[in-house]
């Protein structure tokens, strides 16, 4: 941000808040008030919802080690019973 139009923009508030009255005034601290409720609350949903990914993430991971292992045995399984099948048609 420009520092000359920042500065520009700090009086221009610094006057805003001269030519409020002071039940203005006390609305406008209610609702930043609010606001801060608001992020606050926020924060802590997020880092809810960043813990909850990082416990997901890892059952998928294991889940998928999982299904990967199942499908080995399963293969080796399919395998095994066709050669019992073509020992016992060779019979």
């Amino acid at each position: 941000m420009n520092p000359v139009h920042f500065l520009r923009d700090l009086y221009n508030i610094e006057a805003i808040i001269c030519a409020m009255s002071e039940s203005e005034l006390n609305n406008l601290e209610l609702q930043v008030d609010n606001l801060i409720a608001s992020l606050k609350q926020v924060r802590l949903e997020n880092r809810s919802l960043y813990k909850k990914i990082t416990n997901v993430s890892g059952e998928n991971s294991s889940l998928l080690d999982k299904k990967t292992k199942a499908a080995s045995a399963i293969k080796q399984l399919i395998t095994q019973l066709q050669d019992e099948l073509l020992c016992q048609t060779q019979k």
